[in-house]
C-alpha cells in the first residue's frame, strides 16, 4: 500500500477468518525485521519454507512439462493448448528435433499441474502473502514457470510489473518460489532497493513510443547502483512489491534455474488494463480469488501510473514484448557478481 509517496506494510486483520488461514507455524512467520525490510528495500527472501517432499514433487513435475514440450515448435504449442491458459514460451534458438527442449516460461502450469495447483493455494505461501498486503481477501494475477537453463537460459531486462498492468491501488507483490537452488551465478532476480517507492519509469521505445516491457538502468539514475540479488535454497521465497525494478542475468553457470512466479493482489485493487485477464469484470476477478472474497469495493489511492499504451506491436509473453527494445542491459555477458540478499539482508 502506498501513502503519500510511501510504503506502509500493513498490519494483518485480526478475527476469525485470518486466525482459520495463519497455520504455517511460528517458524515459517515473517519476522519483524523481515517484514520491515521488505517496507524498506522492497523484497525480502524467506528460506526454506517448502518442505523436502514437496519441492521434489514440484522438481518432478517441471520436469515432466519441460519433457512435454519436446518436438513441439512455438505455432504447434500454440494450436495445443488453444482455448486453455497454459503455454510454452521458447528461447529463440529452440528447436522442435532437439533431445532438450529450449523452455524459457511455461505460463499457468497449474492448468496441468495438480502439484502446482496446490502450491498456489498452499497456506504456507499465502500466509506470508497475506502479512505484506495486510489483507485476507487475495487474488491472483498471473502464474508463471521461468526456466533459465544452464549456460544462457534468457536474461529478463529491467522493469516494474506495475508498468505493465497499474492498479486502483499499489497493494500488489509478486512471490517467487525457488524450485531449484537460487545462486549468485545462476541468473537470479536482481532489485534495486527502495525503488517500490519511487518513480514509474517509461517502459516505451524511445523513438516509436510503443510499450516494449523495459528500459535500461544506464539511461536513468539508477546507473552505478548496486542491484540485490534474491538467492536461496530450493522450496524459498522471494517477494517483491510490484513497483520495484527488476530483472535478472543471463544463467552462466553450469546449473538450471528454475522458478516459479505467483503475482497476487489484493482484492480490491481493480486493474486499469486487461494485461492479466482478457476481460475486466467481476466475474473474472472472482474466479482469480485465491483467498477471502471480493466484496465488490475498490481503494483507489493516489500512485504514480503509467499505462502501457500504445501497446507493443508484438504481443505475448514479457520475453516477447522486450524483444522489442532498441537497447538492453543484459546483453548476454556474464557481469560483475553482486552480493547476494538472503533472508535478513539489511
Amino acid at each position: 500500500m502506498n501513502r503519500g509517496g510511501m510504503a506502509v506494510v500493513h498490519t494483518p486483520h485480526e478475527g476469525p477468518e485470518y486466525a482459520a488461514r495463519s497455520t504455517i507455524p511460528p517458524s515459517l512467520k515473517l519476522t519483524e525485521a523481515e517484514s520491515r525490510q521488505y517496507a524498506e528495500l522492497g523484497c525480502v527472501v524467506k528460506e526454506s519454507v517448502l518442505d523436502p517432499e514437496f519441492v521434489k514433487e514440484l522438481q518432478a513435475e517441471t520436469d515432466r512439462l519441460l519433457a512435454d514440450a519436446a518436438g513441439l515448435t512455438p505455432s504447434t504449442a500454440s494450436d495445443r493448448f488453444s482455448g486453455t491458459a497454459f503455454g510454452y514460451d521458447f528461447e529463440p534458438d529452440h528447436s522442435p528435433t532437439a533431445r532438450v527442449p529450449r523452455v524459457r516460461r511455461v505460463t499457468r502450469p497449474d492448468v496441468r499441474s495438480a502439484a502446482f495447483d496446490r502450491l498456489k493455494r498452499d497456506d504456507r505461501v499465502l500466509g506470508l502473502a497475506r502479512t505484506l498486503l495486510g489483507t485476507n481477501d487475495i487474488r491472483m494475477g498471473n502464474f508463471k514457470l521461468n526456466v533459465k537453463a544452464s549456460h544462457g537460459g534468457a536474461a529478463i531486462q529491467w522493469h516494474q510489473d506495475w508498468a505493465y498492468y497499474p492498479h486502483t491501488n499499489d497493494s500488489l507483490l509478486a512471490i517467487g518460489i525457488f524450485i531449484d537452488d537460487m545462486t549468485p551465478d545462476n541468473g537470479p532476480l536482481q532489485v534495486f532497493p527502495g525503488t517500490h517507492r519511487g518513480r514509474v519509469f517509461s517502459h516505451h521505445h524511445p523513438t516509436r513510443g510503443f510499450f516494449c516491457g523495459g528500459f535500461r538502468i544506464e539511461d536513468t539514475e539508477l546507473a552505478g547502483k548496486v542491484p540485490l540479488k534474491l538467492t536461496g535454497p530450493a522450496g524459498s521465497l522471494s517477494f517483491h512489491h510490484a513497483r520495484s525494478v527488476h530483472g535478472s542475468d543471463w544463467n552462466n553457470s553450469g546449473t538450471d534455474r528454475r522458478v516459479v512466479f505467483l503475482e497476487v493482489a489484493a482484492a480490491d485493487a481493480w486493474p486499469l488494463t486487461n494485461a492479466l485477464l482478457h476481460t475486466v469484470d467481476i466475474a473474472s476477478l472472482q474466479e482469480m480469488m485465491l483467498c477471502g472474497s471480493y466484496s465488490g469495493q475498490v481503494r483507489m489511492e493516489s500512485c504514480p501510473i503509467r499505462l502501457p499504451l500504445p501497446a507493443s506491436p508484438v504481443q505475448g509473453t514479457l520475453y516477447q514484448i522486450q524483444e522489442q527494445m532498441e537497447t538492453v542491459s543484459f546483453s548476454g555477458k556474464a557481469v560483475e557478481k553482486k552480493a547476494p540478499l538472503r533472508k535478513s539482508h539489511l
